[in-house]
């Protein structure tokens, strides 16, 4: 298995003000309807937004369905990244993640027993404030990659691959994903300029403008240049998937 954001941190959860009675509901209340259990899933590739806020950290599938507890060992350094990315203008803003992980019961005790289950992180492949939202999800992405200063961008689906500069966009014709000893390269040609090289390193990234995280560190040789950026492996080619 890949390597996994290492913990740093440790989230605290408290509730209320200690008083066992403060907030139970009066004799008469109508009783809280429980959310309906989700299916249990391991070794899962699962986007969604992930919302912060005081005893809070829910996770909504973009897939749809109840929103999850995040739950794990990685929950503090989620977290954290949220803390980081989020503009902190509002009371609960969320964050684009894109995860394998484990789906769970829901915990026994503390806040997250509300809900109708448990995402356990296992491995982060993207989280991003603005630049990704559910609506990018792509289940034939292969592998994709972009790059600042100057701007390129390269997805690969199954279908084909393109890549785009503010000159335009190309075809590119690519052989398939091959793991080597530090990630994966990619092998093809480029109707204007050649062969293409690319290497996707297993190395954090961090986009230079927005601050977004990947988990792939990118090269690509095309045409005399050398282009490095940020990049992500697809659900269809991610080896930590079930």
């Amino acid at each position: 298995m890949r390597r996994a954001l290492i913990l740093t941190f440790v989230l605290a959860a408290c509730g209320g003000d200690g008083s066992p009675d403060a907030g139970a509901p009066g004799p008469d209340a109508p009783e809280a309807e429980a959310p309906a259990a989700v299916e249990t899933r391991s070794a899962v590739r699962i986007a969604g937004i992930l919302m912060v806020g005081e005893n809070t950290a829910e996770f909504r599938p973009c897939e749809g369905g109840e929103p999850l507890w995040l739950d794990g060992p990685l929950t503090a350094d989620l977290v954290s990244l949220h803390g980081e990315l989020t503009p902190g203008v509002e009371p609960f803003e969320g964050i684009f993640l894109d995860v394998v992980a484990d789906i769970d019961p829901p915990p026994a005790s503390g806040p997250g027993t509300a809900y109708a289950g448990a995402l356990i992180v296992e491995l982060l492949r993207r989280a991003a404030f603005e630049g990704w939202n559910c609506g990018d999800v792509d289940p034939a992405v292969v592998a994709a990659a972009a790059g600042t200063e100057p701007f390129w961008r390269l997805q690969v689906t199954e279908d084909g691959a393109e890549f785009a500069t503010p000159e335009g966009t190309r075809t590119l014709e690519m052989q398939p994903l091959e793991m080597d000893a530090e990630g994966w390269v990619l092998q093809g040609t480029d109707p204007q300029s050649g062969n293409v090289f690319v290497s996707l390193t297993e190395l954090p990234c961090r986009n230079a403008m927005s601050g977004a995280y990947s988990h792939l560190t990118v090269e690509v040789q095309l045409g005399g240049q050398v282009l490095r950026g940020c990049g992500w492996l697809g659900a269809v080619a991610d080896p930590d998937a079930a």
